[in-house]
Order: structure tokens, then sequence, then C-alpha cells
């Protein structure tokens, strides 16, 4: 499965990996992009970009788990926990709170072409990282994708 196109417009979206992220309330699911901002910003040449489902949390938020997973961004006594998550809290987004959720590494897909899917995804973006975090996901997705 992947981008159905026509042309030169992508009319639909139907990835697997896609159905287990969040839903908004207008059933639109929610992925972080995992390109550099190089890629996005000259996307000529490239092949596609590269996005991952942002997911519910595996561990109730009353469990001893839950904790670990929200904290896992950075390390602890120098080292990573949780390797394919990357914890996210949203604002609340037709909740009465904030979202804890998981950028779910393992469910990486690309997203192609990328010119085309870069307009999409910026028709549709709906929430920046700050920088430092951005330079905390960068470095979890490195460890993720080169840990032996």
């Amino acid at each position: 499965m992947g981008s159905v196109t026509t042309g030169e417009n992508i009319t639909g979206l139907n990835l697997p990996s896609l159905e287990q992220a969040l839903k908004l309330p207008n059933k639109r699911r929610l992925a972080v992009i995992c390109s550099h901002d190089c890629d996005i910003e000259n996307p000529r040449g490239r092949t596609a970009l590269l996005l991952a489902p942002l997911v519910k949390v595996p561990a109730k938020p009353s469990g001893p788990e839950f904790p670990e997973i929200m904290g896992s961004h950075s390390p602890v006594d120098g080292q990573y926990s949780w390797f394919p998550l990357f914890p996210v809290v949203l604002p609340a987004f037709g909740h009465e709170t904030d979202v804890s959720s998981v950028v779910d590494f393992s469910s990486v897909m690309s997203l192609g072409k990328a010119e085309r899917a870069r307009d999409s995804l910026r028709e549709t973006k709906l929430f920046e990282m700050t920088d430092d975090y951005r330079g905390l996901f960068k470095t979890k997705l490195a460890i993720f994708l080169g840990r032996p």
C-alpha cells in the first residue's frame, strides 16, 4: 500500500502503519516527519520523505512503565531505553487535557514523491517540535536506526 496518485496530486493515503496512529476528531491520523529539514526544504532529487505514526503510549498512565516511556527521550545514567519509542505530549485536541503519545520508530515508512508529499504534509501540519526537542528526537531516531 502507499500513496494513491493521479497525475500530480496525492488523492488518498492508505498506509498500514498509519492504521495504528492516533486520530483527530476529524478522523485524520497523526504522524511525525522523520526526514531531515533539508529533505523537506529541497525535495528535488529525493525519492521520498520518512514518516512515523504517533500512537498511544503502550502502558497505562497508572502503570510503572508509563513514566519510563514518557521520560525515554533522554538518557538515564547515560543509557537510553524504549528504543523504538519517542514520547510526545500533544496539546489537547478535542480532549480535556494534553495527550501523551509516542512516535513509533519501528513503523517508519516512506511517502513519495518527496515534492508532492512535502506539499501535502505542509498543508496538514498541526504541530512543530521546539529546536531542543527536535534535537532529542533526531538523536533517539539515530540510536534506533543505528543500534546493533
